[in-house]
């Protein structure tokens, strides 16, 4: 019965630790602008972003204050596993 308790106080330490680093983990220094968009499409424009074009070209993002991007990649050449491994955000 006392290695029960043992064990439960061991295990409710280490979920605490656990949690805490990884809140810790999570703060982020620069301001967040949720003002700020930035939209990576696919590889290339395609039917499927018709809907981001429009409402970016009809200003439907201006009007509630939203400051959108559309970026494309570009090719897939080089998949993106290995960009983000160069230090490639594109």
């Amino acid at each position: 019965m006392k290695l029960k308790k043992v064990l439960y106080i061991v295990l409710t330490l280490v979920f605490a630790a656990t949690i805490t680093l990884a809140l810790t983990a999570c703060k982020d220094d620069e301001k967040f602008d949720p003002s700020k968009i930035t939209f990576v499409l696919d590889w290339a424009p395609n039917t499927n972003h018709v809907g981001l074009y429009v409402a970016k070209n009809l200003g439907y993002y201006a009007e509630e204050g939203l400051e959108v991007t559309l970026s494309s990649p570009g090719p897939p050449a080089v998949p993106p596993t290995f960009r983000r491994a160069w230090g490639s955000s594109a």
